[in-house]
């Protein structure tokens, strides 16, 4: 029996500018833009989990036929499932959840799966964060049927992390090791664009 909870917790700053001037120069109209923009990004997952595998009310057996619950609907798929099939007979998780949660003080768990508890936890529970900064700026210059456009994006990004590594040391799974793992990376991107347009016609641009 499982009962497992994933706490999430996310941010999420955001924030950009743009700034348009238009110019003449040398008989031709101009626009220029210029912008930035800055991101931070950051998941924080906890885990949380309560697993027992062990039923013991003395020397009873715990078996899911007692947890069966038949089909209201018997027309589901056209009566093949209805009250006379011999199949018609389902676990139903709410009748062993509720036994479950009447009985806690009965089931307890092993060694073995509370390791497995312990290691399962430290692998999903992590902190990750990223940052990006970005800037560009573009020119658009159009002369007669002529336009040109051109620019440069630059983007740099840092993202970090904490989370924890499993360190086995031998073939038994409880002396496996959890120990704390960070790691840091950074890059910058230069993405340069650029564009000339002819319009030949209303109807007709070519680039």
């Amino acid at each position: 029996v499982e009962s497992s909870v994933a706490n999430i917790n996310a941010r999420n700053i955001v924030g950009r500018f743009t700034l348009v001037r238009a110019y003449n120069l040398a008989g031709a109209e101009h626009t220029l833009r210029f912008g930035g923009k800055y991101r931070d990004i950051e998941v924080e997952n906890n885990v949380a989990i309560d697993r027992q595998n062990v039923y013991t009310p003395g020397n009873a057996t715990l078996t899911l036929d007692r947890f069966l619950s038949g089909i209201n609907n018997t027309g589901y798929q056209d009566g093949n499932w209805g009250a006379n099939s011999p199949a018609r007979n389902f676990v139903d998780p709410g009748l062993f959840r509720s036994f479950w949660q009447a009985n806690r003080a009965n089931f307890n768990i092993s060694p073995a799966e509370q390791n497995a508890v312990r290691l399962d936890v430290a692998e999903g529970t992590y902190t990750a964060r990223e940052r990006v900064y970005a800037a560009f700026v573009m020119n658009q210059s159009t002369y007669g049927r002529w336009s040109a456009q051109g620019g440069l994006r630059m983007e740099h990004t840092e993202v970090e992390y904490t989370a924890n590594e499993l360190r086995a040391i031998d073939a038994n799974p409880a002396n496996t090791l959890v120990l704390p793992a960070r790691g840091t990376n950074s890059y910058t991107r230069w993405l340069p664009s650029g564009m000339v347009r002819y319009r030949a016609t209303e109807r007709t641009n070519m680039r």
